[in-house]
């Protein structure tokens, strides 16, 4: 019986040092993967950016694809919009446990 102890004692503990071997590789140096890190997201940003240097280069005139009055209704309808918020709901909420 004392045998059978004993290689229980054994496995686990070689289980316990694979496992802490293994959970230690896990912070290993991985060049690799960290050369790429975040191109993806560069390169997306990028591909979906109209043009790169105009936060550097802005133009000298505004924008002639509105007027002020279009402009000065869309704000006012945004800010009426935004006062609301949500004190349009008031829907109490109920929740039930089990069946009545």
């Amino acid at each position: 019986m004392s045998y059978q102890i004993e290689t229980n004692s054994l496995i686990y503990l070689v289980g316990l040092l694979l496992s802490g071997m293994l959970q230690l590789s896990g912070c290993a140096d991985t060049p690799h993967a960290d050369a790429a890190y975040g191109e993806a997201y560069r390169l997306m940003v990028t591909q979906q950016t109209l043009d790169i240097n105009a936060a550097s280069e802005p133009p000298l005139n505004a924008p002639q694809a509105s007027d002020g009055q279009r402009v000065q209704k869309a704000l006012d309808v945004y800010r009426g919009d935004v006062a609301v918020g949500s004190s349009e709901i008031k829907q109490q909420l109920e929740f039930q446990v089990g069946s009545k």
